[in-house]
């Protein structure tokens, strides 16, 4: 059906769980998560995925995946031109997000900040200043922030405070 709002199809699977048709802005991590739902093509929905909750960017091992926490459910992909990180919203119960040496800036941890199921965030070397938006991570158990020019120390020395263990 069309939703007049959003212009976004919508159905509702056997289960009465609201099924949305989700469009990718990168469509090479579109791509991807196509090949590992084995869907070539037609609509992808939010229910397609839902499994997946880890995602890992390694730019320097031009290394991809996609996987769930416990179970074989992977994804790689080589070379992966991210631009933004708005695409991971798509992902709900996304717990972990691991990037190296990709650029972060302030506008991908707000994004990031938005994803309220995430315990686990590793930016390893990616030119992150400012950390602040992610003090409202109220789930977030470690924060890797290796290699990175983080500004304000006594943000993290807070954030270590509330029981998250952090490396920098």
């Amino acid at each position: 059906m069309l939703n007049r709002d959003n212009q976004k199809k919508t159905m509702t699977d056997t289960k009465g769980i609201k099924k949305e048709v989700v469009n990718f802005r990168n469509k090479e991590l579109e791509k991807h998560v196509r090949e590992k739902i084995k869907k070539s093509e037609g609509d992808i929905y939010n229910t397609d995925f839902q499994g997946i909750n880890v995602i890992n960017l390694n730019v320097e091992n031009h290394l991809f995946r996609l996987r769930k926490e416990e179970g074989a459910d992977e994804i790689r992909i080589n070379k992966i031109q991210m631009g933004n990180f708005d695409d991971f919203s798509l992902f709900p119960n996304l717990s972990k997000i691991m990037i190296c040496a990709l650029q972060v800036d302030a506008n991908d941890l707000e994004t990031m900040a938005r994803l309220k199921s995430l315990s686990t965030l590793v930016f390893e070397s990616c030119q992150i200043l400012d950390v602040s938006a992610l003090s409202s991570l109220t789930n977030l158990t470690v924060l890797d922030l290796s290699k990175n020019p983080v500004s304000d120390k006594s943000l993290l020395d807070d954030l270590k405070k509330s029981g998250i263990y952090i490396y920098y």
